[in-house]
């Protein structure tokens, strides 16, 4: 990796018409919070996420290089080692042949390839994403919708620069994934401790951005940006409903605490283990935590009365069971967690549930037990909404 200090740039002043019909050029460009086992973090502890702040993070940016199109892997940039000067990838040989001989007459090094690098300080809010409330493998889409939609919340609830707080994010395999946010501006302004104080309200103002207006899965109005189409095959506002409906309707464990670095997702996917009942323990039937949305649903008066218990079947095989389910819609509600539902014969994954029901055009809303318990009224809002923007088929 090559950390530039400087560089040599051509100044344009005209704008011919190349220009004007010059292609999108993609580049791959990676972010990574550099790991230290030295150092400690502040740890915010919510259900399903205890959030990491970290003052003073080492944030790496590195350039691989042009992709062909949006999904392509980086070419890496020849650099001379002795002069710097560039050498542009996939030339004809007969412009790498005229490169080589005009570099020659200047210059007695070789281009090597290397990835270009920067380095920087900043503070840093790390999410960590269980893998329960990943859909599937559809963690890339997951982590890029909800951080983007996260960044546009964060910018409403503290009447911010849609560029002031960035994120990044990164798998970690059998635990779920990590989303990194920092601020932009050197040496920041304080925003990132607020937001892990207010992660209730930050994650409300943020589904609301996404579910208060009519659209399939993203717009302009909710997660799309100019800046960010490389992305807009993966935004998709329907994968990260169940998470910020958790974030935003339980408080703080606790007074936040400090602690080693790294141990959020640890902390988080413990959480769940411990608060989420085992499946053989847990009726699937006619709950106290199903009659408690049941009544939500009736006290509302703008709901109609749904279908219990409603079966999912492909052939004559049962996939899985909805608690309650609106066929005209075409939405399935799970109310004790995706896992609890289904039948010994059928060992089949949640998320292959998930992505069945979907793939028949059904809208999937999971709510978690204590969700309901805790604020049944808020989760009849959020079906009232998913009713209102579902078109019947």
């Amino acid at each position: 990796m090559a950390f530039i200090e400087s560089f040599e740039a051509e100044q344009n002043t005209q704008i011919t018409s190349a220009e004007e019909a010059r292609q999108r050029v993609f580049f791959e460009r990676k972010e990574t919070l550099i790991r230290d086992d030295t150092s400690k973090a502040v740890i915010h502890p919510y259900p399903f996420a205890h959030l990491e702040y970290r003052k003073g993070s080492r944030l790496l940016v590195s350039n691989w290089g042009k992709k062909v199109g949006c999904d392509g892997e980086g070419d890496l940039f020849e650099l001379c080692p002795q002069c710097g000067k560039y050498r542009p990838a996939r030339m004809t040989t007969r412009e790498a042949q005229r490169w080589n001989d005009d570099h020659a007459k200047r210059c007695n090094g070789h281009p090597q390839p290397y990835v270009l690098g920067y380095e920087f300080e900043a503070d840093a809010l790390v999410l960590p994403v269980a893998k329960r409330l990943i859909p599937g493998d559809q963690t890339d889409g997951f982590c890029r919708t909800l951080g983007t939609a996260l960044v546009a919340g964060a910018a409403e609830l503290l009447e911010l620069e849609a560029d002031e707080i960035a994120f990044f994010s990164h798998p970690e395999p059998r635990a779920g994934a990590t989303i990194t946010f920092y601020e932009t501006v050197p040496g920041g302004a304080g925003y990132l401790p607020t937001l892990a104080a207010r992660l209730p309200e930050w994650a409300k103002v943020s589904l609301d951005r996404l579910f208060a207006h009519e659209c399939s899965g993203a717009c302009y109005g909710c997660l799309k940006s100019y800046r960010n189409q490389p992305f807009h095959h993966l935004l998709d506002k329907n994968l990260v409903w169940d998470a910020l409906l958790q974030f935003s309707t339980h408080e703080r464990l606790g007074e936040p605490f400090e602690a080693a670095a790294n141990q959020g997702l640890k902390l988080s996917n413990q959480w769940i283990v411990g608060n989420v009942p085992a499946p053989a323990e847990t009726p699937t039937k006619d709950t106290a935590i199903e009659r408690k949305l049941a009544e939500a649903i009736a006290a509302g008066g703008r709901l109609p009365a749904p279908v219990r218990q409603r079966e999912f079947r492909s052939g004559d095989v049962l996939i899985t069971v909805a608690d309650f389910a609106y066929e005209a819609k075409k939405i399935a509600i799970y109310c004790d967690g995706f896992a609890f539902h289904g039948t010994p014969e059928n060992l089949a994954a949640d998320a292959q549930k998930r992505n069945y029901l979907q793939s028949q055009g059904w809208l999937v809303l999971t709510f978690w037990g204590q969700t309901i318990l805790r604020n049944p009224q808020r989760c009849e809002e959020q079906i009232w909404r998913a009713f209102n923007q579902r078109h019947s088929p």
